[in-house]
């Protein structure tokens, strides 16, 4: 039988509902003999989270009005959101390493800083007797490559645009140049707006020379990736790669770790280049014109790149 993609796909979906399924089983079962269990090994995961949200309303619902509201999530709209977050979570990120790739191919000089650190991690690792990397030991020792993962997404938002909508009037303060007085606007109540991510990022009065991949540029730890506050840019709302405030993006965490993960295990071992007949400066040229593009940041169909074994 052939197994197209097609059938791959399929294939996916189910186990990958049949594996939803029993963790849900599993996480009710503990909720119910616990409303304040948590899940240690991964704390404060979303799917406990919607699981004991949902299992409190219901007994809220049954006390005041014996259960007729439909204030719950079942078993059903739970694994969809548990579906989404997986796609939205690893679809945008995928794209994200792709363009680092890509960045790694064209600038040798970034693509030896960042393997330097990886191999000085490994090396270390093996040095303290672990054969792998943790999580808790070697995660926090990756600081230049996360800084180069927070320069890809300043460089390259994987939304281009972020909508928000005012639910009481908004007053807003601007100036048109660094002379003029600054001028208020009030936006209405329920009022959309759209935010301009890569306008913002490459916005001179907050990051000098924007098209140049700096990832030295967050190291500074008093706005960095690296600081505890996590207060990403030099001025609150510079860089809103995943969104800002009550409303940012869930998987900010699942994306730096993941992120990480890829680039620790395949540099390890590998070297990127380009491959194919696209010179250089053609490619250069394409990821800063796809930077403002389409709703989301897409992948190339043109680019090659090939993997060269290093150990």
């Amino acid at each position: 039988m052939l197994y197209t993609p097609l059938r791959k796909g399929a294939k996916a979906y189910i186990e990958f509902e049949q594996y939803m399924r029993s963790v849900i089983n599993g996480e009710k079962e503990k909720i119910d003999e616990n409303a304040n269990y948590e899940n240690k090994e991964s704390r404060g995961n979303l799917l406990t989270a919607m699981l004991k949200v949902s299992a409190s309303e219901a007994k809220n619902a049954n006390k005041n009005d014996g259960g007729t509201r439909k204030t719950t999530f079942n078993d059903d709209e739970v694994l969809g959101n548990a579906f989404m977050f997986f796609l939205a979570g690893y679809d945008t990120t995928a794209n994200s390493m792709i363009y680092g790739c890509i960045c790694l191919a064209l600038y040798d000089g970034l693509q030896d800083s960042v393997v330097e650190e990886i191999d000085r991690v490994y090396d270390e690792s093996e040095k303290a007797g672990r054969t792998e990397l943790s999580y808790e030991e070697d995660y926090p020792k990756l600081k230049y490559t996360l800084c180069f993962m927070y320069e890809i997404l300043r460089a390259f938002p994987v939304v281009i645009h972020l909508t928000k909508m005012c639910w009481k009037p908004q007053p807003i303060v601007w100036r048109t140049g660094k002379e003029t007085s600054p001028a208020q606007h009030v936006l209405p109540a329920k009022c959309r707006m759209y935010l301009n991510t890569t306008g913002t990022h490459y916005n001179t009065k907050y990051w000098s020379d924007p098209y140049k991949l700096d990832p030295n540029r967050w190291m500074n730890d008093s706005y960095g990736p690296t600081s505890a506050a996590r207060k990403v840019g030099p001025v609150k709302g510079s860089f809103i790669g995943f969104s800002e405030g009550a409303r940012a993006c869930l998987g900010w965490k699942f994306a730096e770790v993941e992120f990480l993960a890829f680039f620790a295990v395949m540099l390890r071992q590998y070297r990127v280049r380009l491959s194919g007949d696209v010179p250089k400066s053609e490619v250069e040229k394409q990821i800063f014109l796809r930077c403002a593009g389409d709703i989301t940041l897409s992948p190339f169909d043109n680019v090659k790149l090939m993997l060269d074994k290093r150990r």
